[in-house]
């Protein structure tokens, strides 16, 4: 953490001596439990951690929303919990924090002034008007804040795109392991429309070399999966997987968490629908939706696999922004099913069996099902291998066993095919896994980030449980996850959320101790 008034980051992070307050906090009865529970679950964590640190006497890390006006008041926000006013040191910050949070300091009340950052930090007030205070004071100066940074990240993605001429032709693409296209020369990309999901083992390119040209930019950055396309179909004979035709409906309207709101940013084509790769409980936010393509050509479109697609009904390439985040209320989901055919080795099936004959749980024998591909599989990006398999199709899964290189779509080709011996209820994805942040904090897709995973159908969450059968060494992967994911460690919503610090007790600890 940097010393009072240096630098952090773009911003200053003022750090004072609180006075010390009480280390050790309980619940006072069940009721006092059952209001903290309902803290966590109507104010956002970025606040939570806040109040909950301060009360612990412990100084918060800085928030990390990638929004400057937001960061910025959470940081100050911080400061004020610890200190009970707006620090005189809060040079350096924007004026528009400071008048929004200075009148936290004295709010008048029906039985005089109180001050909220104390009220917010006292332990003598409950759970229950902590979050009053929030939905009643600090939320509107927040959200207006989050407003004010979203039109600022669109407005830049604009300018950005007619500086860069989005409005040219694409430039030459060829494709890549997740039926995208790899884009040869120019900053930025122009998607293909190309849906066939191809193996980087047919090029023999190593996934993550040179300079990425980004198809899709997602500001603040994001991580994790975005998946893209949705497979159900595999063809025995040309050993390529298949969709259905499209059925498109317009898009509704959605209702998504402002304060964990993005702005996507991209190019495409005109006339051709583009799938559009977007995290898991996620939607767009059509009134959102700003595009340079003649007015009224402009579609959002839902196929139906509930996948997202643009459409522009004009001639050129054209840019867009638009905005995206977690639903607010989640959207119901029907099952899947697969067909595929082709023979299993007899090494694979035996090893299924073997796992049947444990009685293990539905979920739990898919997920070591996957795990067991994962494991005999090596990574590998070489082309010989790949024609190896195809010379034969009949022989393609017995054959991936036998050579063991593998890329994604080849791991989860076979993985695909061993659920098959349990039941239809999976499907293949080809998306993009974003791990890192480009040089102005976004999360980008493009070739070298591409990926393929499957998805299980769970009956218990009436829920896509995605898998990855990937072998170790693919540098698309944060490998730690994956494994938690197969050992059925790691819960829904990994993708770029923020840590529990600071906080006094999780959920589960708190329901726990309504118990006792």
């Amino acid at each position: 953490m940097p010393e009072n008034g240096e630098q952090g980051e773009g911003k200053n992070v003022i750090v004072q001596e609180a006075e010390p307050k009480a280390s050790i906090f309980e619940f006072k009865n069940a009721e006092d439990a059952g209001e903290y529970i309902a803290w966590k679950h109507e104010v956002p964590h970025a606040v939570r951690r806040l109040v909950e640190s301060a009360m612990k006497d412990a100084v918060s890390t800085p928030s990390g929303t990638g929004l400057p006006l937001t960061d910025a008041f959470l940081d100050t926000l911080a400061e004020c919990l610890q200190k009970g006013a707006v620090p005189d040191t809060a040079t350096g910050i924007d004026q528009r924090v400071i008048n929004l949070l200075q009148p936290f300091a004295r709010v008048e009340t029906k039985a005089g002034y109180v001050n909220l950052f104390e009220l917010l930090t006292s332990q003598d007030s409950s759970w229950k008007l902590k979050t009053t205070l929030y939905e009643t004071q600090l939320k509107m100066a927040l959200e207006w804040l989050v407003e004010q940074d979203l039109q600022k990240l669109a407005e830049d993605a604009r300018k950005r795109g007619e500086q860069q001429g989005e409005k040219g032709e694409a430039a030459p693409t060829e494709p890549t392991d997740t039926g995208e296209q790899k884009q040869k020369q120019p900053k930025n990309a122009v998607p293909p429309t190309n849906e066939r999901a191809v193996s980087s083992m047919e090029t023999g390119v190593e996934k993550g070399e040179g300079p990425p040209s980004a198809f899709f930019t997602v500001s603040p950055y994001f991580g994790g999966r975005y998946p893209q396309h949705r497979y159900t179909r595999f063809d025995p004979q040309t050993l390529e997987w298949e969709k259905d035709k499209h059925n498109f409906t317009p898009a509704g309207e959605e209702t998504i968490d402002l304060q964990k709101t993005r702005v996507y940013s991209g190019t495409m084509h005109g006339f051709l629908p583009l799938a559009i790769p977007l995290p898991y409980d996620w939607a767009f936010d059509a009134a959102s939706f700003e595009t340079n393509a003649p007015e009224g050509a402009a579609e959002i479109l839902r196929n139906q696999d509930g996948s997202w697609y643009f459409r522009v009904n004009a001639a050129g390439v054209f840019s867009y922004t638009i905005r995206a985040g977690p639903r607010m209320t989640i959207e119901e989901m029907a099952p899947f099913e697969t067909m595929m055919d082709l023979p299993l080795p007899q090494e694979l099936k035996q090893k299924i069996e073997e796992l049947r004959a444990q009685r293990l749980p539905l979920i739990k024998l898919k997920r070591e099902i996957v795990k067991a591909v994962r494991v005999h599989l090596t990574y590998s990006n070489n082309p010989d291998a790949l024609r190896y398999y195809k010379q034969d199709p009949q022989k393609y899964f017995e054959r991936i066993w036998e050579r063991k290189e593998a890329d994604c779509k080849v791991a989860n080709d076979l993985a695909c095919r061993a659920l098959l011996e349990i039941d239809k209820e999976f499907q293949y994805i080809a998306g993009f896994y974003v791990k890192e942040k480009n040089e102005s904090g976004a999360a980008i897709m493009h070739a070298g980030n591409g990926h393929a995973w499957l998805e299980v159908w769970d009956k218990g969450s009436a829920r896509p449980l995605p898998l990855d059968a990937t072998p170790k060494g693919d540098p698309t992967v944060d490998e730690e996850k994956q494994e938690q994911e197969l050992n059925g460690e790691q819960e829904d919503g990994d993708y770029g959320e923020q840590s529990q610090d600071g906080e006094l007790f999780s959920e589960k600890e708190a329901k726990e101790k309504m118990k006792e």
